[in-house]
C-alpha cells in the first residue's frame, strides 16, 4: 500500500507483527456498523416509542437527558418529520463510514502484508486513497481484482475445499463476483458522493427534507421526482452551485447492512489468517443479491421515464455587461 518506506518505518521490527495482530482482530468494525444501524433503524421505524422513553428522562453516569419545560406531550406531525429527515441524512453519513471502512479494509488486507494494521494506519491521506479507489475499481477490470476478492473474503480455494459441504466452482465463482460488484458499487459511490459527505461531516451544511419535480403532462410525465433529498452547496467548473440530492434511505440502510455483511467475512477471514483464531465459516453470496436491490431501490426512484437523480443551480454573480 505504502509507496515510498516513511521514515518511522526505517529498522521496524517485524517481532511487533504478531502482537499487533492479535490486538487488531480483537475488535470488531461491523459490530460498531451494526450498532449504528441499529439504533438509526430504531428512530426510523419505532421513534414514537423511542420519544416516550426520552420523555420520562434518561441517565447514564453523570449526564442525563431531562424533557424541557414546556415540551410537547403528544407525538406530533412535526417531531415525525424531523425524524424522517434525521435519518435521511444520518444514513447517507452511515452508508459513507462504512463504505470507505469496508474498502480500506479490503485494500490494507489484499496482498496479504504481514500486519494489517499498521497498513490501515500508513494510509492517512484521502486523496490517495480516492486516487486508489479511481484506478482499482473504475479503471481496472474485474479480473484484476478477482484474486485479491477470493482471498480477503473468501480464504482462497484451500479454504473452500476445507468447508463441510465445499460450494462449487460454478457458486464460488459467483460468489467472488457478486463481492466485487459491491465493492465496485461502494467505491463509485464514495467518489461521487464525496461532496455530500463533506457537507454533512463540516457543520452539518446540509439542509434535508421534502422536495418534488415533475416535467411534461401530469398524466405521463418526463420525470417525476419527490421524496426526502438532502440540499448542500457544492463548486462545480469553479462556480457555487446549490444541489438537491434525493436519497433512498431504505436502499442506502441495505447498502450498511451489506457492508458489515461483508467486514465480517473479511474479518473472520483474516482473523484466522494471521492469528489462527475463529472458525471457517463463510457465506457464498449469489448474484441476486444485486437484482433485489436494484428492483426495489427503481421503485423508489419515481415513476417517470427518466430518472432524476439530482439537479443543481448556479447562485448569482456579478457579471460585466458585454458591449454589443
Amino acid at each position: 500500500m505504502c509507496d515510498v518506506m516513511r521514515k518511522e518505518d526505517i529498522d521496524l521490527a517485524v517481532e511487533n507483527n504478531l502482537g499487533l495482530n492479535r490486538d487488531f482482530y480483537r475488535s470488531e468494525p461491523h459490530t460498531y456498523i451494526r450498532h449504528r444501524l441499529s439504533n438509526l433503524m430504531l428512530v426510523a421505524a419505532r421513534d414514537e416509542e423511542l420519544s416516550q422513553l426520552l420523555s420520562q428522562g434518561v441517565t447514564f453516569g453523570f449526564v442525563s437527558i431531562t424533557p424541557k419545560e414546556g415540551a410537547a406531550v403528544e407525538y406530533g406531525e412535526d417531531q415525525r418529520e424531523s425524524a424522517e429527515q434525521f435519518v435521511a441524512l444520518e444514513a447517507e453519513v452511515l452508508l459513507h463510514h462504512a463504505t470507505e471502512t469496508l474498502l480500506r479494509l479490503f485494500m490494507v488486507h489484499a496482498g496479504l502484508p504481514p500486519c494489517p494494521w499498521l497498513e490501515m494506519s500508513r494510509l492517512r491521506s484521502f486523496r490517495r486513497f480516492k486516487e486508489i479507489l479511481q484506478k482499482r475499481f473504475i479503471e481496472d477490470s474485474g479480473e484484476d481484482r478477482f484474486s485479491d476478492v477470493e482471498s480477503v473474503f473468501l480464504g482462497g480455494p484451500k479454504l473452500r475445499d476445507s468447508l463441510t459441504e465445499p460450494p462449487s466452482e460454478e457458486e464460488w465463482a459467483e460468489a467472488v463476483r457478486t463481492v466485487d460488484q459491491f465493492l465496485v458499487r461502494y467505491a463509485a459511490n464514495l467518489l461521487d458522493g464525496a461532496h455530500l459527505y463533506n457537507a454533512a461531516k463540516h457543520g452539518l451544511a446540509v439542509k434535508p427534507g421534502e422536495f418534488g419535480l415533475t416535467l411534461g403532462a401530469k398524466e405521463n410525465p418526463i420525470v417525476n421526482r419527490h421524496g426526502m433529498a438532502l440540499q448542500y452547496l457544492e463548486v462545480i467548473d469553479d462556480e457555487w452551485k446549490k444541489t438537491v440530492e434525493w436519497v433512498e434511505t431504505e436502499t442506502s440502510l441495505t447498502y450498511v447492512w451489506m457492508a458489515a455483511e461483508l467486514m465480517e467475512q473479511l474479518w473472520n477471514v483474516g482473523r484466522h489468517r494471521y492469528t489462527g483464531e475463529g472458525g471457517n465459516k463463510l457465506n457464498v453470496w449469489r448474484e441476486n443479491i444485486l437484482q433485489v436491490i436494484d428492483e426495489s431501490t427503481h421503485k423508489l426512484m419515481g415513476d417517470g421515464p427518466a430518472v432524476l437523480k439530482s439537479m443543481s443551480e448556479n447562485l448569482l454573480y456579478y457579471r460585466a455587461l458585454e458591449e454589443e
